[in-house]
């Protein structure tokens, strides 16, 4: 039975590590609290593992999870969280990425207001559908789309300023 437990919740894990710690790194805009945050979701997840029924919900019910933690921690020590953005997570991990393309995309995302910007990085980074994000965030499937289409539509902009401005620079 234990071993089940363990593999249960390995595989549960195993399928979402690296989107959760996306996902937390952008709502925190800190990569050690990100980390933080997901091992206290690990943790509520590991203890409350037998209320999983359907593996097939588990994403959805981690990135839940995860949310509530990063509600708990905001509870608890507000000065300490950050609001969400990518700024640190990106400063973090630009110098191991010398693509300049990644660093555009990076900035014209920081730059999106964060009710418009979580949705389009559930969708993108965690895969969620607009219902799944519907239900995840407590807001309409219209909302959804709508939030994700603008932030498509300003980080393109953002994209294309970018570009415009490197040519332009480099013919002066």
């Amino acid at each position: 039975m234990r071993n089940s437990r363990h593999a249960k919740f390995q595989l549960l894990v195993d399928g979402c590590a690296t989107d959760l710690y996306r996902y937390a790194a952008w709502l925190t805009g800190d990569s050690a609290i990100a980390e933080d945050l997901v091992q206290d979701t690990y943790l509520g997840a590991w203890r409350a593992l037998d209320s999983l029924k359907a593996v097939k919900a588990s994403r959805y019910w981690l990135f839940t999870l995860l949310r509530r933690e990063h509600v708990r921690h905001r509870v608890r020590s507000p000065a300490r969280l950050a609001q969400p953005g990518i700024e640190t997570v990106a400063a973090d991990t630009e110098r191991f990425d010398p693509d300049v393309e990644v660093c555009l995309i990076r900035r014209a995302l920081s730059a999106l207001p964060p009710d418009d910007c979580e949705p389009l990085i559930l969708q993108v980074i965690a895969g969620f559908s607009c219902d799944e994000i519907s239900a995840l965030l407590g807001i309409s499937v219209s909302a959804v789309t709508t939030r994700v289409a603008r932030a498509r539509r300003q980080v393109r902009a953002s994209l294309g300023e970018s570009k415009q401005s490197r040519f332009s620079t480099a013919r002066a």
